[in-house]
């Protein structure tokens, strides 16, 4: 964050954290990515200079998330880790919520043999969009 200070960067505008991927602990998937958002946060309030209030650095704070497993494989989003996170982020009023990724929001084909992290399906036990149903919530 700090070079991207060095070289103006415009800041002016949210930005969005993809908040998986990044080999975390196994254990607690909500609890680790709000650990992970709130040291973004905190950067955040540092480089930020123009917004004069920890929420207005929320307001301009987005937090990207995967349904499911992620390649890493201590990483796993379950349809409750996204409602944790979804009452994390309404409760810090982020400017933004989103996840990765929406054609991944339904269980694999049953019988095929697709990995650890389809493409095509969350690799979890799951109804049709109940990732989606989760960030709707969000806009609410």
């Amino acid at each position: 964050m700090n070079g991207f200070k060095k070289l103006n960067f415009d800041f002016n505008f949210v930005c969005r954290f993809r908040a998986f991927d990044y080999g975390g602990p196994a254990g607690s998937m909500a609890s680790n990515v709000i650990e992970v958002m709130e040291k973004v946060h905190a950067q955040l309030k540092t480089l930020r200079t123009d917004l004069h209030s920890s929420e207005a650095v929320y307001s301009h704070t987005g937090m990207i998330l995967m349904n499911g497993h992620t390649d890493q494989p201590s990483e796993l989003f379950t349809v409750d880790t996204f409602s944790k996170l979804e009452e994390y982020a309404r409760s810090k009023k982020l400017g933004r919520l989103s996840y990765w990724s929406l054609n991944r929001d339904r269980p694999c084909p049953a019988g095929k043999v697709l990995g650890w992290a389809a493409g095509m399906c969350s690799s979890i036990s799951q109804k049709p969009y109940d990732f989606t149903k989760v960030i709707a919530k969000f806009a609410h």
